[in-house]
């Protein structure tokens, strides 16, 4: 899954020849600190591509947008801007928005579910390939994108919900290849063999280890399994999704022999039969179709696709694990809260509620402004995030998409030029979180009109 993410992100084949390389630096920082920059960076992008029209192209204008961010994040929010200079803003806010969708699901632990299975013994008779084939095929990490986004388009699904895993046929390759020596008598050259001829070292001696190793090579051989997931929310529809995956898998294992029967149409790799089996047994029992009888409420039914959806969309983040467990499903906290907000929403005049419910989600806008922030209050707490998006967040959900673009570069200006004030010692971090919100209070009380073509530093010095 993180595979696929960083792929979506734009790590991949992105033209003929054009493979970016992985940012040196990211190889280096720890787990956490890597997933808390991407996923910070994917938010703020998502927020800035969300207020550009899909078919503007990525250009000057809107690099500009992230000027003085080349740092934050370990530079990812520019990076991946840059890697996609000249293309469409519509795809990329598709991709980078699957991308983050993977992100949260992978760090939540909501894994995806096996779909599609091809096993040691698999075999296809129309293009005479076997399990040694398929894995020298699908070892090629630009072959399995595109065999993924391929799937979801025969199948009908959203990008970023499918993934395949594909390992080399001998996963023990590396433990048998592990060099051996002994002395040797005489001074000659010491001799020097691969575990998995340890006996050329003494026959005598590890003959019984060389059969061992043999059969650990040969144990680990019959564990290979190419396998396809797909999204949870989706497993309703596995017989689509195994067709499709057949039938994508058939098209780029022909495609890549250039076997002149890759377009039959009744050409598809099968699944595993033992798979088949169970996804029939669990669907079976876990989905009610269209029709059917089920024990929950017509209202029940609606409201679980409707938290399907939610997910599926990316629009309801990860869940804590203080609210619902894989295992145990829903705790007593999570149902107090799921209750209590369902009483809150369905309760009451139909008006207050429309009025309460904010018009945008803040969760791109408030990231985007918390990452301007952070260009002047580098060393920022969570607990100084969190009270900027208590005090912040309504206010600009009310912000019109035009006003929010203005208002978040005018913060960007007043927060760059600030930053000598750091630079010179002229302000501790106390004194600088409050010309923070000074500046903040400043820009969403000043009428639009006038906000923009405003000067001045992060203290308003404008002449007056």
């Amino acid at each position: 899954m993180l595979g696929a993410a960083l792929q979506l992100m734009g790590w991949r084949e992105l033209d003929p020849g054009n493979s970016p390389r992985f940012p040196k630096n990211l190889e280096f920082v720890g787990d956490d600190v890597f997933l808390y920059d991407i996923g910070a960076a994917l938010e703020f992008l998502i927020g800035t591509l969300s207020q550009v029209p899909k078919e503007s192209l990525i250009d000057a204008q809107i690099m500009e947008k992230t000027r003085g961010l080349e740092s934050l994040h370990n530079g990812l929010i520019v990076h991946l801007l840059k890697l996609r200079v000249g293309k469409p803003a519509g795809p990329l806010l598709e991709e980078l928005s699957a991308a983050k969708l993977l992100l949260d699901r992978l760090t939540s632990r909501r894994y995806f579910r096996p779909i599609f299975r091809a096993s040691p013994g698999t075999k296809e008779p129309i293009l005479q390939l076997d399990a040694d084939d398929l894995a020298d095929i699908f070892t090629d990490s630009s072959l399995r994108y595109r065999t993924e986004r391929e799937i979801e388009d025969k199948a009908g699904l959203p990008k970023g919900t499918i993934t395949i895993h594909c390992p080399k046929r001998n996963t023990a390759e590396k433990i048998a290849n592990v060099l051996l020596t002994k002395p040797a008598e005489d001074g000659e050259t010491d001799p020097v063999h691969p575990l998995n001829e340890i006996s050329e070292l003494d026959p005598k001696t590890f003959e019984k280890h060389r059969v061992a190793v043999k059969a650990v090579e040969e144990m680990y051989k019959s564990m290979w399994r190419l396998t396809v997931y797909a999204a949870p929310e989706h497993m309703e529809k596995w017989k689509d999704i195994s067709d499709a995956a057949g039938r994508a898998i058939f098209e780029a294992a022909g495609d890549f022999n250039e076997n002149p029967c890759k377009d039959r149409a009744d050409g598809s790799w099968p699944n595993d039969e033992h798979l088949v089996s169970e996804l029939k047994r669990k669907t079976d029992a876990a989905y009610v179709p269209p029709g059917a009888e089920s024990d929950l409420s017509e209202f029940g039914e609606d409201l679980g696709r409707t938290v399907d959806r939610l997910l599926g969309s990316g629009r309801l983040g990860p869940i804590p694990e203080g609210v619902y467990d894989r295992e145990a499903g829903l705790t007593d906290e999570g149902r107090k809260r799921l209750e209590a907000a369902l009483v809150a929403a369905l309760s009451g005049p139909e008006e207050k509620s429309v009025e309460k419910s904010p018009t945008k989600g803040s969760g791109p806008r408030m990231t985007r402004v918390l990452t301007t922030v952070k260009i002047y209050l580098k060393n920022m707490k969570e607990d100084d995030r969190d009270s900027l998006r208590q005090t912040y967040s309504n206010r600009i959900d009310l912000l019109s998409a035009e006003e929010f673009d203005k208002f978040a570069s005018q913060l960007n200006i007043a927060v760059i030029e600030s930053k000598k004030l750091e630079e010179s010692g002229a302000a501790h971090k106390g004194t600088k979180f409050r010309q923070i919100y000074e500046l903040i209070d400043r820009l969403l009380d000043v009428p639009v009109s006038k906000r923009a073509g405003s000067g001045g530093d992060l203290f308003g010095d404008d002449g007056e």
